[in-house]
């Protein structure tokens, strides 16, 4: 049985006003980055977990 990691995820950070994404990228099994337009963090998994997906990747 062929088995996959969670590669990215895309989550909805909606306000009363506006709606907008972010994305969540593992460059490692350890190490999150959050893609906010421009702007690039590391971020920890807990953090990426905390947030509803709106689109799961994974990778073989």
């Amino acid at each position: 049985m062929a088995s996959y990691q969670r590669k990215r995820r895309f989550a909805n950070q909606t306000r009363p006003t506006s709606g907008h994404y972010v994305c969540y990228i593992r460059s490692s099994p350890n190490m999150w980055h959050k893609m906010n337009d421009s702007r690039v963090t590391c971020v920890e998994e807990e953090a990426v977990l905390s947030q509803e997906a709106y689109i799961l990747l994974y990778a073989k």
